[in-house]
């Protein structure tokens, strides 16, 4: 067995992107069903604005790992060339979503704060 090939199995192992992607999948569902009462109850329109910029943030730390694994050689860390570009796949495809989300909470927010109560 040599070295970087047990380094690889053991980084497999330890990978934490996985745990990410999930985590930002729930968020992202979490988003969707914030977004939906946020018209009518001002707590989830807060809630939707911290998990918008949570997701940001994720989002933003998952998407700097991934550079950091594609310029440090990615089959060093066990990931071939098809797992890193579905990776970044998914990065891209929740950052469309992730921009749709902003721009519904800022809609809301605008739409909010010209109400008026008569």
């Amino acid at each position: 067995l040599d070295r970087s090939s047990a380094a690889s199995d053991v980084y497999k192992r330890q990978d934490p992107y996985h745990d990410y992607e999930r985590e930002i999948k729930q968020a992202l569902g979490n988003a969707e069903t914030l977004s939906r009462d946020a018209p009518f109850d001002a707590s989830a329109r807060k809630a939707l604005e911290n998990t918008l910029d949570s997701l940001r943030q994720d989002l933003s730390d998952v998407q700097q790992t991934v550079n950091n694994v594609e310029q440090s050689d990615s089959e060093r860390f066990g990931i071939d060339v098809n797992e890193l570009a579905r990776r970044k796949m998914f990065i891209a495809k929740c950052e469309r979503e992730l921009k749709v989300g902003l721009m519904v909470s800022i809609f809301l927010t605008r739409l909010h704060s010209n109400c008026r109560v008569l």
